[in-house]
C-alpha cells in the first residue's frame, strides 16, 4: 500500500513539472502575449485568411472587411520597415491588391489611401488577379483514380521496423514534404517543418535521448522530426492546435514517402522537460518551434520483413 501510494505521488509530481513546463513555454511563445517577428507574421496571416474567405462569399455587405484590410495593411508595412519582404508578405499585398478591386470591399478614403500606397511602394510583387492570392474557382474534382484504389495504397502502408542500407536522398523526402506542405492547416497557418537526420552518429544521439529503441530505431537511415511554430497559435482555445495540424501534416509526409515506395515508422516524441531540452540542443530546433513526432524511415528491404499485424478495429459498426 505505502510502495503504491509513493507511485501515486511521484506520477503526480512528474505531470506537474511537465504541465508547468508546458505553462511557462505557452507564455513565452504565445503570439497573444508575445510580440516578436514571428507573431507579427501570424496576424497577417490570420488577417489574410479572413480577407480571402470574405472574397469567396457569394453575399457581401457593402464596404466588408474595412477594419481588417487597414490593420492588415498597416501591419505588413510595419513588417517590411523592420524585417523586409519574404513569401507571406508579397502573397498578403496580392490579397489586398484583390480586396481593394472587389466591388464590395470598404470604399474609405483611409482604406482605399493606405492599401493604394502599400501596393504602389511594392508593384514589383504584385502578379496578375487571383494568382497567388484572393480566390479562385473550383468545381467537382474528377480523379484517375478511385475509392478502392485509394484504400489500396493507404492500407498497404504498414510500421516498417526494418530497414535496407539504401540512403533516402534529398530529391525523395523534398518529395514528400511536397505532398505534405498542401495539408490543411488552421487558418492556412502553414505553421509545420520538417528536420531530417541521416548520419547514423546524429540518429543514434537523439534515439539516445528519446525512450524505447528497443534497439529496432537504429536501422533507419533517416530520422525526420515533424514541428510546429508555437508563435502563430494563441496559448488559451488555440492551445491543441500545433499539434493537430502537426498530426495531419506528418500523415501526409509519410503517405508522401508511401507513395515512392519508402517505408516508415512514427515514434512518439517524449515530452520529458530535460529530453525536450536535451533535443533541442543537439539538432539546432528552434526553441519556438514544438516538436510533434519523430518518424523513421528507409528504403525496403529487397526480401519480405515481418511487422505486426496491427489490426484494424471496425469503428463503423
Amino acid at each position: 500500500m505505502l510502495g503504491g501510494f509513493r507511485l501515486y505521488w511521484k506520477i503526480a509530481y512528474n505531470i506537474l513539472i511537465s504541465y508547468w513546463y508546458d505553462f511557462r513555454y505557452a507564455i513565452k511563445y504565445s503570439h497573444s502575449l508575445t510580440t516578436n517577428e514571428d507573431t507579427k507574421l501570424a496576424v497577417i496571416m490570420l488577417h489574410m485568411h479572413g480577407l480571402e474567405k470574405g472574397l469567396s462569399f457569394s453575399n457581401k455587405k457593402q464596404g466588408w472587411g474595412k477594419d481588417k484590410s487597414l490593420e492588415t495593411a498597416n501591419l505588413i508595412k510595419q513588417y517590411i520597415k523592420k524585417n523586409g519582404r519574404n513569401e507571406v508578405i508579397e502573397v498578403a499585398i496580392n490579397i489586398l491588391a484583390a480586396y481593394i478591386n472587389d466591388p464590395f470591399s470598404s470604399k474609405d478614403d483611409q482604406v482605399v489611401n493606405s492599401i493604394k500606397s502599400l501596393i504602389k511602394e511594392n508593384i514589383d510583387v504584385i502578379k496578375p488577379i487571383n494568382q497567388v492570392g484572393g480566390v479562385k474557382n473550383i468545381s467537382k474534382p474528377s480523379f484517375e483514380f478511385n475509392y478502392d484504389q485509394l484504400h489500396d495504397f493507404i492500407s498497404k502502408r504498414s510500421s516498417v521496423r526494418n530497414f535496407s542500407k539504401k540512403p533516402i536522398t534529398e530529391e525523395e523526402y523534398i518529395n514528400a514534404i511536397r505532398i505534405a506542405e498542401l495539408s490543411p492547416s488552421a487558418c492556412n497557418r502553414q505553421t509545420c517543418r520538417v528536420y531530417h537526420f541521416h548520419t547514423p552518429e546524429m540518429i543514434d544521439e537523439i534515439l539516445e535521448l528519446q525512450k524505447g529503441d528497443q534497439g529496432w530505431c537504429r536501422n533507419c537511415t533517416s530520422l525526420f522530426i515533424i514541428t510546429s511554430k508555437a508563435p502563430f497559435f494563441n496559448a488559451e482555445y488555440e492551445r491543441y492546435e500545433p499539434y493537430i495540424d502537426g498530426g495531419i501534416f506528418s500523415m501526409n509526409f509519410v503517405y508522401g514517402l508511401h507513395i515512392q515506395q519508402i517505408a516508415s515508422c512514427y515514434k512518439m516524441y517524449v515530452r520529458d522537460p530535460i529530453v525536450d531540452e536535451g533535443i533541442r540542443k543537439i539538432t539546432n530546433i528552434p526553441n519556438n518551434e514544438i516538436p510533434i513526432i519523430c518518424i523513421l524511415a528507409g528504403h525496403y528491404k529487397d526480401e519480405e520483413i515481418k511487422s505486426p499485424l496491427s489490426h484494424r478495429i471496425d469503428i463503423v459498426k
